[in-house]
């Protein structure tokens, strides 16, 4: 094979080209994925020599990582292998060898209303400027890459409505009511009439790719433990549920293609199960049924 000295780092730079020219949605996390790839060790070494054992050492090295980011990484080498097959320029995919990790995607993490209370806080005094993307996510429920995707052409403030388009659901199009709270935080954004998107980074005149930085920095000043970005969008569907609505209204609200996604929730009714059979108790009667049980019971 003429490739055979192809290095890794090699075939993953063709990969995050192919992203390019070919204009993938998620170009930006495959990148910065498979850049971590091409600048450790493995990056170095001959593609057609990494076996499965290597990749997977190198990925189950990292002890921070959670078993979901260790299956990513092995998706995004795993990409790069398949398209350097495709122009023959290595034999097999050693990446396909790799097992792929069991992942806790029955985690439902939302905000106390004294969390929410401190964590508001924390960022009017960090970055007051960015407080409206935070309950903008509390109150939309919408995922992190659709609030920052977000532009103002996307939004009708006087209908009190938000188009998506070309979301995770299966429906190319996701519309989202605007309740008051979200009105308010909206309106409150200063536009930039160089700038479509609604959410723009605080240094900068240029959307808010991720907020990990300040948002990290917030919740661990409010003293809040195991909560990330995406807890947010939990919080949200948390919250209806808790406070009634049914699950095939919540199911549309969240954008959940999926109604078994919706169904993890649905622990959180008030009362369900006991409002169900509570159902059968009537304030009338039957004497000759309520007999019927004396008689039996004696």
């Amino acid at each position: 094979m003429k490739n055979r000295g192809i290095r890794l780092r090699e075939i993953g730079q063709d990969a995050i080209d192919w992203y390019i020219r070919t204009g993938k949605k998620d170009l930006r996390t495959f990148s910065q994925r498979m850049t971590a790839v091409m600048t450790s060790p493995l990056g170095t070494k001959a593609a057609n020599d990494i076996t499965h054992e290597d990749i997977d050492r190198w990925i189950n090295g990292h002890d921070s990582w959670s078993p979901a980011t260790r299956n990513r990484y092995k998706t995004t080498i795993s990409r790069a292998y398949s398209l350097a097959m495709k122009s023959h320029k290595v034999r097999t995919n050693p990446a396909r060898l790799v097992d792929h990790q069991d992942e806790n995607n029955e985690r439902v993490r939302w905000l106390t209303p004294a969390e929410e209370k401190r964590l508001k806080a924390a960022v009017a005094r960090r970055c007051m400027d960015q407080l409206p993307a935070l309950v903008t996510a509390l109150h939309t429920g919408m995922r992190k890459s659709e609030q920052f995707r977000l532009t103002w052409d996307m939004v009708d403030l006087p209908r009190r409505t938000i188009t998506l388009v070309n979301t995770k659901a299966r429906s190319r199009t996701r519309h989202i009511r605007i309740n008051q709270t979200a009105l308010a935080a909206l309106k409150s954004i200063e536009r930039a009439e160089s700038n479509p998107f609604v959410f723009q980074a605080t240094r900068y005149d240029a959307r808010l790719k991720d907020p990990k930085k300040w948002f990290e920095s917030c919740v661990k000043e409010a003293k809040i433990t195991d909560f990330h970005w995406h807890d947010l969008r939990h919080t949200f569907i948390s919250r209806l549920v808790m406070a009634g609505v049914s699950l095939p209204i919540v199911q549309k609200l969240a954008g959940h293609s999926d109604p078994k996604m919706t169904s993890r929730y649905a622990h959180l009714a008030p009362k369900t199960a006991q409002d169900a059979v509570d159902i059968l108790d009537t304030p009338e009667h039957d004497p000759e049924a309520e007999a019927a049980i004396e008689s039996i019971s004696l």
